[in-house]
């Protein structure tokens, strides 16, 4: 690999992580493209909700959209996660998303190919309203 899959920054063979973007380059299962974070110009009808969701914007699952209730909601490949999303690049346990307040927070939980919100690697983070997170090859929007 002599670019990094996330920011095409150029990288050397020893390189266990991308210089330009953290991005975790060792073992790495598949390679994924960024995607644009320029505001949606297509018309959508306004929704109101009531209930945070997490909308799939791109991925096998697209347009799937789950309802964060309760306290706590588990991301990953496992089939017993409230937001499942079945691809090899998602560990079965990866993220969990957490209730703080009156918001949101995402947690990477020692995934193999980290969480990305509005294309930053992070570990912990707590969500506004659409944040656009990254799992694996799949692109979420959060919604409050």
């Amino acid at each position: 690999m002599d670019k990094c899959p996330v920011c095409n920054s150029p990288l050397n063979p020893q390189d266990e992580s991308c210089a330009a973007c953290g991005y975790r380059l060792q073992d790495t299962t598949e390679e994924f493209k960024v995607v644009s974070l320029e505001p949606d110009t297509t018309d959508v009808p306004s929704t109101t909700t009531t209930t945070p969701t997490l909308t799939v914007l791109y991925g096998k699952q697209e347009g799937l959209v789950y309802q964060l209730t309760g306290d706590r909601a588990s991301i990953g490949r496992s089939p017993k996660c409230e937001v499942f999303l079945n691809d090899m690049t998602v560990s079965r346990e990866h993220a969990l998303l957490e209730r703080v307040g009156d918001g949101w927070s995402i947690r990477d939980t020692e995934s193999f190919n980290g969480v990305w919100v509005n294309n930053t690697n992070v570990d912990h983070v707590m969500l506004s309203d659409r944040d656009i997170i990254q799992i694996g090859c799949f692109v979420l929007r959060y919604a409050e």
